[in-house]
């Protein structure tokens, strides 16, 4: 008889088993009652009282829930902390409680916050069926969670039975650590001092990370290369050095450094020479543009897949074809799918005992109690960090180089991500843009175009805030970071 073979570090491979899908009736928990979504199967509205933390969970789990907040701290967290764990992200903000049962069944509370809602209501309930509906691929509670899922549904339906096969490694966690660690995120600039405009031009790009997500990425094995030999590798990044000899109108490539304890990433354009962590489209960017670059050591890929095409093609014709707030949720599922591959691999609970300098302590604003922030290592992680970071810097250099063309004919006033705003004077030189209220429900329009609308009465008070009217007279109060409750 053949003795089985273990081995110790087996191949991290994506995307993992895709388990059945489950089915849930969607409630919502506010000041100690529970109130159930009707639905065609069961259309009379359900009431529970459910005050203490045991109460919740058996409700729960008699009526096949997935559960609702406002605000997580707003349950009995002390009584949750004595039969099951709160996750939290590692600065102790609680974001959501999975319940387990005997035989393995699980149910969760999740925040609506993390569907850009600040207020649970049985409309938001409502929409996020809908969304679960047409998604296809049964009820989670996170737009991270239902994006994996219907990304991980998308092997089967392209490979079938065999799709096991067409499964993607994941590099070493060296590299990984290395590309989470140095890593830019998305771009951003506010180039005047001027906040109020009557008119400002917005051009931004019809699913960004979308049309990124769906070109080629790094596949295979990594390997690890010394003073940049990269003839071998399709896609790489790397330690380099970028030398500007004159002075640049605007920023190509993000430095990384610490200040004063926190990391601050700048675009120089001052001469100079410039240490930086860049990838190979970033250093093409660069080149293009008269810059020197020398590469050092770094991490490359000599294979390339487009397996993940298909998921956004899916995610594209679902957001095109839906009604505009379960459209946004789509938008939200597709890109926080892709921030799920660059999720590290710790993970965080909350705590009533620990230890202070081991664990984090933290204590809940408004209310008495304090909680320890205690850390989890994944040894065997699900993410792809690679690809993640290799989509965010594709958005950048094609936000980079829009941005550059304007800022040559001096109408670039900021950017965001994927988006650009002009001076009003711009608006005779945008022929062959697509507008954006004409397009938006146009079929044709890839993924990755720019599309062009008029903001008026704008306000541009910081970084990436922006207050306007649309053509169609909508508002738009873009203010990252401040809660809607605390917006004029």
């Amino acid at each position: 008889m053949s003795k089985k073979i273990k081995y110790k570090n087996p191949l991290l491979l994506f995307p993992t088993y895709q388990g059945k899908d489950i089915h849930r009736q969607l409630a919502l928990w506010e000041a100690g009652t529970i109130r159930v979504l009707p639905t065609p199967v069961n259309p009379a509205p359900c009431t529970y009282i459910a005050r203490t933390a045991m109460e919740i969970a058996e409700v729960l789990y008699r009526e096949n829930l997935l559960c609702f907040v406002t605000d997580i701290l707003s349950l009995p967290v002390e009584e949750f902390l004595q039969i099951t764990d709160i996750n939290s992200d590692k600065k102790g903000n609680p974001i959501s409680i999975r319940l387990k049962y005997k035989g393995g069944t699980t149910r969760w509370i999740y925040s609506c916050k993390g569907w850009g809602y600040q207020q649970v209501t049985m409309s938001f309930l409502k929409t996020l069926e809908k969304t679960h509906k047409l998604m296809g691929v049964g009820t989670v509670p996170s737009p991270g969670a239902l994006g994996m899922r219907r990304l991980r549904a998308t092997w089967k339906e392209q490979f079938g039975d065999e799709w096991y096969q067409h499964r993607h490694q994941r590099p070493t966690a060296c590299c990984c650590s290395q590309i989470m660690k140095r890593g830019c995120g998305g771009r951003s600039d506010l180039l005047t001092d001027q906040q109020h405009f009557a008119m400002l031009i917005e051009l931004d790009m019809k699913n960004a990370y979308g049309a990124a997500q769906a070109r080629e990425l790094p596949t295979g094995k990594v390997g690890r290369f010394i003073d940049g030999l990269t003839s071998k590798c399709k896609i790489w990044v790397a330690e380099v050095i970028v030398t500007i000899t004159e002075k640049l109108i605007y920023g190509l490539f993000p430095v990384k450094r610490e200040i004063n304890g926190e990391t601050v990433t700048s675009y120089p354009t001052e001469p100079g020479e410039y240490p930086a962590w860049l990838w190979n489209n970033q250093v093409e960017l660069c080149e293009r543009h008269g810059l020197s670059v020398k590469v050092g050591d770094g991490w490359g890929w000599t294979e390339t897949t487009t397996d993940c095409r298909k998921f956004v093609k899916i995610m594209e014709k679902l957001r095109d074809e839906a009604p505009p707030e379960v459209a946004s949720m789509f938008k939200l599922c597709l890109v926080a799918c892709i921030g799920y591959q660059g999720m590290s691999s710790e993970t965080y609970t909350l705590s009533l005992d620990g230890e202070d300098g081991k664990d984090i302590r933290v204590c809940s604003p408004g209310l008495v109690s304090e909680y320890f922030v205690k850390s989890k290592k994944d040894y065997r992680p699900k993410s792809m960090p690679h690809w993640m970071w290799y989509i965010l810097v594709q958005v950048q250099c094609w936000l980079t180089e829009e941005a550059l063309k304007w800022m040559k004919q001096e109408m670039l006033v900021a950017t965001n991500t994927d988006s650009v705003l002009l001076i009003e004077k711009a608006e005779s030189h945008l022929d062959g843009y697509h507008s954006k209220l004409e397009t938006r429900q146009c079929m044709s329009l890839p993924s990755g175009a720019w599309r062009k609308r008029p903001l008026y009465n704008a306000t541009l008070p910081a970084l990436r805030h922006l207050q306007a009217t649309t053509e169609e007279g909508e508002k738009i109060d873009h203010r990252p970071g401040k809660p809607r409750n605390l917006r004029n």
